[in-house]
C-alpha cells in the first residue's frame, strides 16, 4: 500500500504548433478525472485546484487529489518564468517540502526540451525529456499532446520510466509509470478548466 501511495501522489501530474502551447493552465476550481490501473486494480482519481493565494510576487495553488473519494494528498505550486514548481505535499505520511522547489513541468515544452530536478539531500533527482507529439484518445476525448519522459529516483523508489501526455490548456491527459514494483496506467475521463 505504501508503494500505492508514493506513486499515486508523485504524478501530477500537465504540441510543438505554431503557438506557444500552455500545459499548465488552471484556476480555481479546475479539476480532472482520472481511471487509474495500479497493478491491475482501477480506482478513480479527482484532481481540483481549491485555492490560489497570492506569497510575495507568487500565486501559490492548492491542489486536492481524492482516490475514489478520499483525500489522499494535498499540494502546493506555483507558476514561475513559464514552468510548474511543486512546493509541497502533504498526506497521511506528513509534509514534504521540496527544497529546491521540483520543476513539473516547462508549460510551453517543445520537442527536444530537457530538465532536471535535484534534492538538496542529493538522494532525490528526476530527469524530464519532451520526446514527442503524439495525438491520442483517452475517454475524456482526442488530442495533440507533447509526451514527456521522466526517470530518476524519489523517495526511496526508481522511477525507472514514466510518460505523460500533456494537451495545450488541459494538462496532463494520460500517464503510464514503470516504478519499483509498480506498474501503473491513468486515462483522464473528464475535465474542467477555468
Amino acid at each position: 500500500m505504501k508503494t500505492f501511495l508514493r506513486i499515486s501522489f508523485f504524478y501530477f501530474a500537465m504540441t510543438q504548433t505554431v503557438f506557444a502551447a500552455d500545459y499548465c493552465a488552471f484556476g480555481i476550481g479546475s479539476n480532472w478525472v482520472y481511471s487509474t490501473t495500479i497493478n491491475g486494480r482501477t480506482v478513480e482519481f479527482i484532481q481540483e485546484v481549491t485555492a490560489i493565494e497570492p506569497q510575495g510576487k507568487k500565486q501559490i495553488y492548492t491542489m486536492e487529489s481524492r482516490m475514489n473519494g478520499t483525500l489522499i494528498n494535498t499540494f502546493k505550486w506555483h507558476l514561475e518564468n513559464n514552468s510548474l514548481f511543486l512546493l509541497k505535499k502533504i498526506n497521511l505520511r506528513g509534509e514534504t517540502t521540496f527544497s529546491p522547489p521540483r520543476k513539473e513541468m516547462k508549460c510551453n515544452a517543445k520537442v527536444g526540451d530537457l530538465w532536471t530536478w535535484k534534492s538538496d539531500n542529493q538522494t532525490d533527482y528526476l530527469n524530464f525529456k519532451a520526446i514527442k507529439e503524439e495525438k491520442i484518445s483517452v475517454p475524456s476525448g482526442r488530442f495533440n499532446t507533447i509526451v514527456i519522459k521522466t526517470s530518476g529516483f524519489m523517495d526511496g523508489t526508481e522511477i525507472r520510466e514514466s510518460l505523460t501526455w500533456y494537451a495545450d490548456k488541459v494538462g496532463s491527459v494520460k500517464e503510464a509509470v514503470k516504478a519499483g514494483d509498480v506498474n501503473m496506467i491513468r486515462k483522464l475521463t473528464s475535465y474542467k478548466v477555468k
